[in-house]
């Protein structure tokens, strides 16, 4: 398309599910990536960035989709996972393979032998991808995630969502809450390592998009602190400083059982 010459070009800029806060929110997030034409909301609706009782949950990783469920269930409320849910619990079974001391097949695991050695790989830079995980893990216990993983309802029955970024592309929700695990920052050494980076930031970019703009009338965005976490679109019109991350403070396993229900 882009060999196509034409003699004059029109901008599809409007979105028709949100208002002008949250288009302006995106807009900002396209100036990233290099886009010049603003994003447009739809004049007829209201919109607001901020907090939200939110019909859906949004997260980076599957580790923070499951930290979402575990507060949505300790709050009482009926979530409901988008997909089958298969490589969350893949993950989970490979935590329990290799904490009873057999090897498994999950990727995310390839080449340690026991549980121990992740939890430690964890803890260097190699292994940050691994850290909400590895805590959230010994913190809840692979069984309690189990179980809570097994509470996802129906979506028709479900109080709220909780799904990836990437699974939620073409859905949309009155009001979108973000997990703080979009756009994290990483420390870089050498210019390898800064091009390598950029790559990744336009990548990571394109997600935050998608995650900011499937609300149609509040997102609520996690602000920057500071320490790594994610900033809300409107911190984001410079390029993020890199700097290290703390190191994982790994909490002590417990052994969680379902609870009994009494007849």
């Amino acid at each position: 398309m882009e060999a196509i010459e034409t003699d004059s070009t029109v901008s599809l800029t409007r979105s028709f599910r949100f208002g002008r806060e949250i288009a302006d929110e995106a807009s900002r997030i396209l100036r990233r990536l290099g886009e010049d034409v603003p994003l447009t909301g739809n004049p007829a609706l209201s919109s607001r960035v901020g907090t939200c009782k939110p019909n859906a949950i949004l997260a980076r990783t599957n580790a923070n989709v499951m930290t979402a469920l575990i507060q949505c269930l300790d709050e009482g409320r009926k979530p409901h996972l988008v997909g089958d849910n298969k490589d969350l619990k893949e993950l989970l079974w490979g935590v329990r393979d290799l904490k009873e001391g057999r090897p498994t097949d999950v990727a995310d695991f390839f080449g340690f032998t026991s549980w121990e050695s992740v939890v430690d790989f964890a803890k260097t830079t190699e292994g940050e991808h691994l850290t909400t995980f590895v805590n959230l893990v010994q913190s809840k216990g692979e069984k309690r995630l189990l179980w809570a993983i097994n509470q996802s309802v129906s979506e028709e029955q479900a109080e709220v969502v909780i799904s990836t970024a990437h699974k939620a592309k073409g859905r949309e929700w009155k009001n979108v809450r973000l997990m703080d695990d979009f756009m994290k920052s990483r420390e870089v050494r050498t210019p390898a390592e800064r091009a390598e980076r950029e790559r990744e930031d336009a990548a990571e970019l394109r997600l935050f998009y998608v995650a900011v703009t499937r609300a149609k009338e509040a997102i609520e965005i996690p602000v920057m602190s500071g320490k790594g976490e994610p900033p809300r679109a409107s911190a984001i019109s410079s390029r993020p400083v890199a700097r290290a991350l703390p190191k994982t403070v790994v909490a002590q396993p417990v052994d969680w059982q379902e609870p009994v229900k009494q007849s």
